[in-house]
């Protein structure tokens, strides 16, 4: 997985003057993920998946922003930050991992 994904939105979401269409996601780190619990992630659970999101996100999105959401794209989302942990991260070091062709 790159370390860069986007989550294109079936409803853009309003930011400023502007809408969203897409959210670009950042593989998140250790200190992303701090007071979180990550059994969230498997219970798809919205705050948890939320909070990472907004941690994460390239461009600075709020918490409101995302409680905008439609269910749809929160699906889709919950999927993208989902995959950051199904897939080792790209490295000399993990060429063998799984899940890495």
């Amino acid at each position: 997985m790159t370390a860069i994904t986007t989550v294109p939105l079936a409803k853009p979401l309003p930011y400023g003057q502007n809408t969203l269409t897409e959210l670009q996601l950042r593989r998140p780190m250790a200190g992303d993920l701090r007071g979180l619990r990550l059994a969230g992630l498997s219970d798809m659970d919205v705050d948890v998946i939320t909070k990472i999101a907004v941690r994460c996100s390239v461009t600075v999105v709020t918490e409101a922003q995302m409680a905008e959401l439609d269910p749809y794209d929160l699906i889709k989302l919950t999927e993208a930050v989902g995959g950051f942990f199904a897939d080792a991260p790209l490295s000399p070091t993990t060429r063998d991992a799984p899940g890495l062709s």
